[in-house]
């Protein structure tokens, strides 16, 4: 029985330090390259829209446009900025990013801007931007930003 409450609280004290390792695990670490880096290399080398960035699992996943106007899937080294993974998504629509006027990279200035830092995801939608980001009070935060003016609309809990 001694055995049985040991182990218990063995595995209980585990699993309370690795719970914050897991749930923050969506934000980049410290030595990360930013996101709005990551987005300047994407356009610099051709992929002229991006519909979505956001960290998860221990890298960046995009969905983006190439020079050609394909859908493609790209995953990237946070600490190199290296694209581990590309995959083509045939069938995607060609209109990325709604009536947005402002570009990925665009909206991660502005937020950066705005006090946000460590952004973690853009991802556009009907013609607005959801970026999730940490405040200055270092709290994540989710933001509604406008495609059109870069305001931001809605300040909220997490999406």
């Amino acid at each position: 029985m001694k055995k049985l409450t040991f182990y218990s609280l063995l595995l209980g004290g585990a699993l309370t330090l690795a719970a914050p390792s897991v749930f923050a695990s969506d934000v980049p670490p410290a030595n990360a390259i930013p996101a709005a880096t990551i987005l300047q290399n994407l356009q610099a080398n051709g992929y002229t829209t991006v519909r979505k960035i956001e960290f998860d699992n221990g890298e960046y996943k995009v969905d983006a446009l190439d020079a050609n106007r394909k859908g493609v899937d790209l995953k990237i080294d946070p600490k190199t900025g290296n694209i581990s993974k590309t995959r083509n998504s045939s069938g995607r629509e060609v209109e990325a990013v709604g009536n947005a006027t402002l570009s990925a990279l665009d909206i991660a200035s502005k937020v950066q801007a705005a006090g946000y830092h460590n952004i973690y995801k853009i991802e556009a939608k009907e013609g607005k931007y959801e970026v999730k980001a940490v405040d200055a009070k270092n709290k994540e935060a989710a933001l509604l930003v406008d495609g059109k003016t870069g305001d931001i609309t809605k300040k909220t809990g997490l999406f």
